[in-house]
C-alpha cells in the first residue's frame, strides 16, 4: 500500500526497511526525543514489526524523489471508539526543517480522518520539544493534557483538521495530486472495504 503525492510518497513499512528505520531511530538526534531511549537490537526491531504489521497500525516510509527520509504512522486504531495515534520522525538530517514532514502529514491525517472516518487522532509529544508542539498546532492539533514523564497528549478532530487546512493554499492542489494505491477498489463500499481489507503488508 502506498500514498503517492506531488512531493512525497508514503510506502507501507516492509521487512526490508527495518534496519534503515533502526539506524534512524537509534541515532542520538532521534533517540533523545523519544520516550524509550535504550538499545534497540535487530531482533527487537523484528519483534516490534511483528506487532505492528496488521490492520490497526499503518506505518509508512516517507519518500521524497524516491529517497527514503523518515517514518510516519497511524497506529493503535480503535474502530469501536474511532480513535487512533499518530507519530513522525525524519531520519535524514538534510530534510530537517524542509516541507517534507508537512507534505507527509497532510495525506496521513486525511487518510485517517476523511477516508477511515476516525473521530480523533492523538500524538504524544515531548513537553520540551517546542518545535514538535508548534508543528502539531500548525496541523490543527491542540494540547489536551500532560501524560507525565515529560510528555503531552495532543489531539486533532475532523473539524479542527478542516479548519487548519482551510487557509493552507497548497493543500487543495496537493490533495488533488495524491492517490491511494493498494487500498481502494471499485464496487466496494468504503466502510465494508475498510473493515475487510486492512491487511498486513509483508
Amino acid at each position: 500500500m502506498k500514498i503517492s503525492g506531488e512531493m512525497v510518497e508514503l510506502r507501507r513499512l516492509r521487512i526490508n526497511d527495518l534496519e534503515m528505520v533502526r539506524r534512524w531511530r537509534t541515532s542520538d538526534a532521534i533517540r533523545s526525543r523519544m520516550e524509550y531511549q535504550g538499545e534497540i537490537t535487530p531482533e527487537m526491531q523484528h519483534n516490534w514489526f511483528s506487532t505492528i504489521n496488521n490492520s490497526v497500525n499503518y506505518f509508512f516510509i516517507i519518500h521524497v524523489h524516491d529517497q527514503a527520509i523518515g517514518l510516519i504512522q497511524l497506529q493503535n486504531i480503535n474502530f469501536e471508539d474511532s480513535v487512533a495515534e499518530s507519530g513522525l520522525f525524519i531520519g535524514e538530517p538534510s530534510f530537517w526543517g524542509s516541507p517534507a514532514p508537512f507534505a507527509a502529514s497532510l495525506p496521513l491525517l486525511d487518510f485517517g480522518i476523511n477516508l477511515m472516518g476516525i473521530r480523533e487522532i492523538s500524538a504524544k509529544v515531548s513537553a520540551v520539544n517546542q518545535q514538535a508542539i508548534d508543528y502539531n498546532k500548525h496541523l490543527g492539533f491542540t494540547i489536551d493534557h500532560s501524560l507525565g514523564g515529560g510528555f503531552l497528549k495532543m489531539s486533532i478532530s475532523k473539524s479542527r483538521f478542516d479548519k487548519a487546512i482551510h487557509n493552507q493554499k497548497a493543500f487543495d492542489r496537493f490533495k488533488n495530486a495524491y492517490t491511494l494505491l493498494g487500498f481502494d477498489q471499485p464496487g466496494v463500499s468504503q466502510g465494508i472495504f475498510i473493515r475487510q481489507s486492512l491487511s498486513p503488508s509483508v
